[in-house]
């Protein structure tokens, strides 16, 4: 089994200034455009890819995830690349279209890591569980595209899962954007996540004008509210939004969580009132 990695962009100190915060942070919560405007740069990557023969398209599965029910702001923005890489195939007349497959997800932790340490990180994800059906990508080389390689850890423990399941052909990670680990410590992922949205309350007008995909990250932050800024988070946003939001926060298994089920349980009575 062997493994490649790319990137859009590499930060380092001297190119962070390029990067941009303010799209990355809005993609992260599943703002529409900037999942648009990244998608946009990935799908260019791959061709560019596809193109030197770094990688073949039409022998690729590019794997989705690994999300649990909500989607995250890698798996939205896997899926539109897949969309126009699709577009890009049926142009040059091909049929075949990009094999796909979702990697399951069962998450044993709740905690935000994007403030801790490469041992932190893997300490707290290792436990997860994975699902994949190898028999279908047995024959394949693999895509996995994520949007940011901070410490390493998620690659390590995918590359480890993959061996586990008797992969024997190629992995190849893309990255929107690589940090440099010896010019930013790990935490340096908290501040490019929260440039624009740093609270819940800052998602207010996106879902006021339907401008985002609710993700992971945002789910849990609304839900993770005190009862009194809970309470006044909705009576901001569209009640149109309120059985979505329930119905993402019970596929998450969020009502199991102590420090989220008390907000579910006042989001289902004020749903159950409302009909």
């Amino acid at each position: 089994m062997k493994s490649s990695r790319y990137s859009l962009f590499k930060l380092t100190n001297e190119t962070v200034s390029l990067f941009d915060a303010s799209q990355y942070s809005l993609l992260k919560f599943g703002h529409k455009e900037a999942i648009s405007h990244f998608s946009e740069k990935l799908f260019h990557l791959i061709i560019d890819l596809h193109k030197s023969k770094s990688i073949d398209l039409t022998k690729c599965v590019i794997l989705i995830g690994p999300y649990q029910f909500i989607d995250t702001a890698a798996s939205l923005l896997t899926k539109q690349t897949i969309e126009q890489l699709n577009g890009f195939l049926d142009k040059l007349g091909l049929t075949k279209k990009i094999e796909s497959l979702k990697i399951d997800r069962k998450t044993t932790y709740f905690t935000d890591y994007a403030k801790m340490s490469k041992q932190e990180r893997y300490n707290l994800i290792k436990n997860d569980s994975f699902h994949l059906d190898f028999g279908k990508v047995a024959d394949y080389d693999i895509i996995i595209i994520d949007d940011i390689r901070i410490s390493g850890t998620h690659e390590d423990i995918m590359f480890d899962f993959f061996k586990s399941g008797g992969f024997s052909k190629t992995v190849n990670f893309l990255f929107l954007a690589e940090i440099d680990p010896h010019a930013f410590d790990p935490s340096v992922e908290h501040h490019l996540n929260s440039t624009v949205i740093e609270t819940a309350n800052d998602l207010i007008p996106f879902l006021t004008e339907d401008s985002l995909v609710l993700t992971t990250r945002g789910v849990k932050m609304i839900f993770s509210l005190p009862e009194v800024d809970f309470l006044y988070f909705i009576d901001q946003i569209p009640s149109s939004i309120y059985a979505e939001l329930y119905h993402l926060a019970i596929g998450n298994e969020y009502d199991k969580v102590e420090i989220t089920a008390s907000n579910i349980s006042i989001l289902n009575n004020i749903l159950n009132t409302k009909n």
